[in-house]
């Protein structure tokens, strides 16, 4: 085998194992979401090219973490979220709403 066809074999390998991690993540998160019952839409960025196509060489692989928001923040976030749009906040929904933005989140 030549040097660019082991390349170009690893090169595939390495797309074959991406695809099966892929798959094997899409069954995980549909065994958790699935049973929301959740209307699952398309939305903001959804569908930029850079959201859909692989590119291994693309830039961030390590994201900061850290500028996310805590529960805390989500909370406070969905209260208002919730105040605005209804013009009250039921407690309850506002957890479960928390619960599933916190699942959806780790999804995205």
């Amino acid at each position: 085998m030549s040097m660019k066809s082991h390349t170009q074999a690893q090169g595939f390998q390495g797309l074959l194992n991406f695809a099966n991690r892929l798959s094997d993540n899409i069954k995980d998160i549909e065994t958790l979401i699935v049973p929301l019952e959740e209307e699952i839409t398309f939305c903001h960025n959804d569908l930029l090219a850079n959201n859909i196509i692989f590119d291994d060489s693309s830039g961030v692989d390590n994201p900061d973490y850290t500028k996310c928001p805590n529960q805390e923040e989500m909370r406070i976030f969905l209260r208002f979220y919730l105040q605005a749009r209804h013009g009250y906040v039921d407690e309850i929904r506002l957890e479960n709403l928390l619960r599933r933005v916190s699942l959806f989140q780790a999804v995205g």
